[in-house]
C-alpha cells in the first residue's frame, strides 16, 4: 500500500460518524413498558416502523411470517427475525394491538424504537430531549371548559340568579356599524403622474388593451400634437 493510499484510508476513518456513539443523554428517550417489562424507547420519527431487540422480547412469541428487510444510511440492509403485537404504556396511557418488529440487539443501541407507525395516531410533543405523548381524542377535550360566575358578593338572591343567567345566556351581537371613510388629502389639485418609462412586451400588450377599452368608453381621445406625435388626452 502506498503513502497516498493510506492517507486516503485515515482520512476516510475521520469522515465516518457513528451515530451510535452519541451520548444517550442527548436523544429523546421515552419510558415505555410493553411484554411486560419497562423500557427507555427512542421517539424515531424518521423510522417508518417500530422496532424491538430480540434480546429484550426473548420470552415472547414471535410471528416468523411478517418478516421484513429494513434499509438505512449507505443502503444497509437489516432483516427482522419476526414480529409481536402487544400493548405499550406511554405516559400511564395504553394503547393496544402496537405492531413491534423484531431485529438482532446489536442492530440497534436501543431496546425499542418507537416510529412514525405509531407517532402519527398520537399527539407528540418534543422539546429538546424531552417527550410528551397524548392519544389523538386527548386534542377533542382542549376545549371542554366550564365557567363559573362568581356572585358571593351579591347578597340579594334574586339577583344573583339574574347575573348568572345574564352571563350564561349572553350571546354576542353586532347591532351597530361604524362607517369609516378614508380620504387621502394630497399638497395640490394636480394629479399624481408617473414619468413614461420601458414596459416589457407582456406590460406592453396589457397597456394596449387598456387604453383600447377606455377609446371605445369615451374617457380618453387621441389628440395630435404640433410634433405629429399622437398622445392620449383624459377628458
Amino acid at each position: 500500500m502506498t503513502g497516498d493510499s493510506q492517507d486516503n484510508k485515515r482520512q476516510i476513518e475521520y469522515d465516518i460518524y457513528d451515530v451510535n456513539k452519541q451520548s444517550l443523554q442527548e436523544k429523546p428517550l421515552k419510558i415505555v413498558e410493553l411484554c411486560g417489562k419497562e423500557a427507555s424507547a427512542l421517539i424515531d420519527s424518521g423510522s417508518d416502523v417500530n422496532l424491538v431487540s430480540s434480546e429484550f422480547c426473548a420470552n415472547v412469541s414471535k410471528s416468523k411470517n411478517n418478516s421484513i428487510t429494513l434499509t438505512g444510511l449507505g443502503l444497509a440492509k437489516v432483516k427482522s427475525v419476526g414480529c409481536i403485537t402487544t400493548n405499550v404504556v406511554i405516559d400511564g396511557t395504553n394503547y393496544d394491538d402496537v405492531l413491534f418488529y423484531v431485529v438482532p440487539k446489536d442492530c440497534m443501541p436501543f431496546d425499542v424504537i418507537i416510529g412514525h407507525e405509531f407517532l402519527k395516531n398520537v399527539v407528540t410533543v418534543m422539546k429538546g430531549c424531552d417527550v410528551w405523548m397524548k392519544p389523538v381524542e386527548w386534542v377533542s377535550k382542549i376545549h371542554c371548559f366550564s365557567c363559573s360566575v362568581d356572585v358571593g358578593h351579591v347578597t340579594n338572591t334574586n339577583l344573583k340568579e339574574e347575573v348568572v343567567q345574564m352571563v350564561e345566556n349572553y350571546q354576542p351581537n353586532q347591532i351597530k356599524e361604524t362607517p369609516i371613510q378614508l380620504k387621502i388629502i394630497v399638497k395640490d389639485d394636480v394629479p399624481v403622474v408617473q414619468r413614461p418609462r420601458r414596459i416589457s412586451l407582456k406590460e406592453q400588450a396589457v397597456v394596449e388593451e387598456q387604453v383600447s377599452e377606455w377609446l371605445e368608453q369615451g374617457i380618453v381621445r387621441l389628440k395630435t400634437n404640433r410634433k405629429q406625435w399622437t398622445d392620449l388626452e383624459k377628458f
